[in-house]
């Protein structure tokens, strides 16, 4: 019997999973030996097997091949890869070699360029000497030969800046700069680009300003601001608006999507205007407008706008609106109550005015009741004062009284008994009745169906009641202490017009006396100047009855004479001023001297002027040499520019030199006086005032 040979078997099983009876995915393999077993007699009575593990021995084969596998397909990859770096390397080569070709093809056509480029080029080397120029460049360095030329500026390579360069004819030249590394004719160098930027760099600088000056106007009056896109057919969309729009006007910013949204909310009144002024943005104009608009709680802000149009000059249309707004409402409110301060001040002042000038009460009266009802909104209004037979108060002036019933309750109130049931009827004694503080007495008038409130104020003069202010006003809501103050204030007006009533005859009396003074100095000055200069002694007297007598023919108001006869009196006060050796010199004057005597307009003018009384006079000290075609002085004025009164002693003025005797002549004949003025007349004096004046004469 043959003995049995052992070969090895591998054998691969399942390895069950540790934690269920399923089978992991990886095997276990083992390599089984077999080999015989033999008894003593040498016979085959059993097979024997020995199992060894070799999974570990198979994963590394696997491995091994794994990599093999993978290295042959890098290596195939590799070497695909280096095929083709060294196919593009070849055509590099090639390329580089036809570039190089060119390059050396078009170098004269690059030296061309060169030489023809609108910037400045420079090439350095690495000591910074100029190996090449440009004429444009040459033109901006303001050298002819820049050849070996050191250039004064530090450069590093591939630098871009600006430098400053000051031309022969004193102009700073801002010019751009530009170092770029190279190799020039197989060295190292730079080339310098130059490029003359001043003009860019002034626009540059306008343009900042400009926006300086929009950002500024955008700080102050801007509280929200907005943009709009137009587009050709004229639609228009909200392209950005802020936060605080809704904030100032109660509407979300949503709700804001075109022009016409925000047009809307503008108050009806002012529509009108923002149509126009939207003309104005497609026209290309910036506007500033203010407006009023409805906010969301239905109360009125007033707003200041200002809207910048963007215009495209391609399309050759606006095709985009900037806007900033400003909430003014407080301003507004302010200025509402400051005009109302002015308007009662002015009042006062006018009623003052009536009150000084006015010798008839019931005009006084008049005024200052006017301007009760405008300011307080009053219906109607009356003054009552004491009727001196019984010491009743009576209705001495009255306004507003339209209704048929208000006029009947105004007679009630002038009588002691009265039938009518419609008004309340009652008797006033301002003895017994009213005291010092005043109080209202509310009443309906029945057929109208409308509420009244009548205030009484008391008129005190010096702690006495001496009349009443009586203001009907038909509105029911109590009034503000504001207004019952003006209200007590403008009773204290009409008490003094009352006072002043009795006193006016005497300040009358009073301002003559003082008027009388001031002339009565005045006509003392003129007489002063008079026995200075015997030359011109009477001479003010007679031009200033003349005047007097030429404005009369004119029809002059009486009051703008008076005025003008101190004019006449004080014409020549400025001669205080003028030395003896000049104002008394017997022969003529020279032209050194004539300077001097030509400045007594000015020192009348001076002299009178602090002199509030006199101001109104100063036309003729001051104008009085001025001539109808310029030729006078102080000022050359001409034509009308020159005052009346001025223009009219100038006429009267000449006539008395004329005729009146003098050291150097004697007093021209009347007919030859009359010719000179019409030779003149359109020349050196009024045409009209001529006529006038040889008319009377």
């Amino acid at each position: 019997m043959k003995p049995m040979i052992s070969r090895p078997l591998v054998l691969a099983r399942p390895t069950p999973s540790s934690k269920s009876g399923s089978f992991r995915g990886s095997c276990e393999r083992y390599l089984i030996t077999r080999f015989p077993i033999y008894n003593g007699q040498q016979e085959l009575y059993a097979v024997g097997s020995i199992a060894t593990d070799i999974t570990d021995q198979k994963l590394h084969q696997h491995q091994l091949y794994q990599a093999q596998v993978d290295l042959e397909a890098r290596i195939t990859e590799r070497t695909a890869e280096l095929a083709q770096l060294n196919q593009d390397l070849q055509v590099e080569v090639l390329e580089r070699q036809s570039a190089e070709h060119q390059a050396r093809r078009s170098e004269a056509h690059l030296r061309h360029i060169l030489e023809s480029s609108p910037d400045g080029i420079l090439v350095l080397n690495q000591d910074g000497l100029v190996l090449y120029a440009n004429p444009e460049a040459r033109q901006l360095l303001n050298r002819n030969d820049l050849h070996d030329y050191p250039f004064g500026h530090a450069l590093v390579s591939d630098k871009h800046t600006e430098v400053n360069v000051v031309h022969t004819n004193g102009q700073v030249l801002m010019l751009d700069m530009r170092v770029l590394s190279i190799d020039w004719e197989g060295q190292p160098a730079q080339i310098v680009s130059l490029r003359d930027n001043t003009a860019r760099h002034q626009m540059e600088m306008a343009i900042r300003q400009s926006e300086q000056r929009h950002r500024m106007i955008s700080e102050m009056v801007s509280d929200f601001a907005y943009a709009f896109v137009i587009a050709a057919d004229g639609s228009t969309r909200c392209e950005w608006m802020t936060q605080a729009f809704e904030r100032i006007t109660g509407h979300p910013t949503t709700d804001i999507t075109t022009l016409e949204h925000l047009y809307r909310l503008i108050h009806p009144l002012d529509r009108p205007q923002i149509e126009q002024q939207h003309q104005r943005l497609l026209q290309g104009e910036t506007t500033i407008t203010e407006f009023r608009l409805v906010a969301r709680d239905g109360n009125i802000r007033w707003l200041r706008g200002y809207m910048q149009p963007i215009y495209d000059d391609l399309s050759a249309r606006v095709i985009r609106l900037y806007g900033a707004t400003h909430d003014i409402t407080e301003k507004k409110l302010h200025q509402a109550q400051i005009q109302r301060h002015i308007q009662q001040l002015s009042a006062l002042r006018q009623i003052d005015l009536a009150i000084t000038s006015n010798r008839d009460l019931n005009e006084t009266l008049n005024v200052l009741l006017t301007h009760t009802r405008t300011l307080l909104h009053i219906d109607a209004a009356a003054i009552l004062l004491p009727d001196a037979a019984n010491n009743w108060l009576v209705y001495r002036s009255r306004q507003g009284f339209d209704t048929p019933l208000i006029q009947q309750a105004s007679a009630c109130l002038r009588n002691q008994k009265t039938n009518q049931p419609d008004c309340l009827c009652y008797t006033l004694s301002y003895q017994q009745e009213f005291g010092t503080e005043p109080h209202t007495i509310g009443f309906s008038l029945i057929a109208e169906k409308r509420p009244f409130t009548v205030y009484h104020v008391p008129l005190l003069i010096h702690g006495q009641v001496k009349g009443l202010l009586e203001a009907f006003v038909s509105h029911i809501n109590t009034p503000e202490t504001e207004w019952f103050n003006f209200l007590q204030t403008l009773a204290g007006q009409a008490a003094i017009a009352v006072e002043n009533t009795s006193l006016l005859s005497d300040l009358q009396r009073y301002n003559e006396a003082l008027t009388h003074a001031y002339d009565a100095t005045i006509e003392g000055w003129s007489r002063g100047l008079d026995l200075r200069d015997n030359e011109t002694e009477g001479h003010s007297q007679r031009v200033t009855e003349l005047t007097v007598r030429l404005a009369q023919a004119m029809h002059i108001e009486a009051n703008t004479i008076a005025h003008m006869r101190r004019g006449a009196i004080l014409h020549d006060i400025g001669k205080m001023a003028i030395p003896d050796h000049i104002l008394l010199k017997p022969g003529p004057l020279s032209d050194e001297e004539w300077v001097i005597m030509r400045q007594h307009p000015v020192y009348a003018y001076e002299w009178l002027k602090p002199i509030p009384f006199l101001q109104p006079a100063l036309d003729i000290p001051y104008y009085h040499h001025e001539r109808w075609d310029g030729s006078g002085y102080p000022l050359g004025l001409r034509g009308t520019a020159i005052p009346l009164a001025a223009r009219i002693f100038a006429i009267v003025d000449v006539w008395d030199a004329l005729s009146s005797d003098r050291p150097y002549r004697a007093a021209w004949p009347r007919e030859r006086t009359r010719a000179y003025l019409q030779e003149q007349a359109g020349k050196l004096f009024d045409p009209e005032i001529v006529a006038v004046f040889l008319a009377i004469m």
